[in-house]
């Protein structure tokens, strides 16, 4: 289901009439809820994580480079934080005061992000082992072309799925959640 929907986004945006972030939102929507599934189906639903996945929603009014500043400005923070939860030994030897690599528990992840603009959708990845790394462009998106439906939506999966796969492969390092209601229910 959160896949027909990923793939049918295309539609529904090119029929919306909607106000002037009717479209973003459209497929804003759309990803969240393929997030959603694939949160339930990797089990880390309710589990405390720091995110690898982004997704900018563009303004009215305001273009691709723009967004794609939020993004890279929030990829920034997020690959700090990897790398924070990650290390094992910061990188400065304080006998001699030299700087060295830091050593971590894992290489941090590279991080994926989604910018939308209008009906346009960015997949751009960012690694954040690296200490200011650019982010790059994997691919373009345009919703109102009605011949790639199956493919825009297959290519996001593609992506959430491929942070998905990480969020799994650290499945045990995460905490619970705590639910509302009673804890001994």
């Amino acid at each position: 289901m959160a896949l027909e929907r990923l793939v049918n986004a295309g539609s529904k945006i090119r029929t919306a009439t909607t106000g002037p972030r009717g479209r973003e939102k459209i497929i804003e929507r759309e990803i969240f809820t393929y997030e959603r599934w694939a949160a339930r189906d990797g089990g880390y639903k309710h589990k405390r994580y720091t995110p690898v996945f982004l997704t900018v929603a563009g303004a009215p009014g305001q273009d691709i480079a723009d967004i794609n500043q939020v993004l890279t400005a929030k990829f920034r923070s997020l690959a700090e934080q990897h790398r924070e939860n990650l290390v094992l030994d910061p990188g400065v030897d304080n006998d001699t005061g030299s700087v060295v690599p830091p050593q971590y528990s894992m290489d941090p992840p590279i991080l994926y992000g989604i910018a939308i603009c209008g009906s346009i959708v960015v997949l751009i990845t960012y690694d954040s082992g690296k200490d200011d790394p650019e982010p790059r462009i994997i691919c373009t998106f345009n919703f109102d072309d009605n011949h790639e439906d199956v493919w825009n939506g297959f290519g996001i999966a593609m992506m959430i799925i491929a942070a998905r796969d990480y969020y799994c492969l650290r499945l045990d390092d995460y905490m619970d959640v705590e639910q509302d209601g009673d804890p001994d229910a």
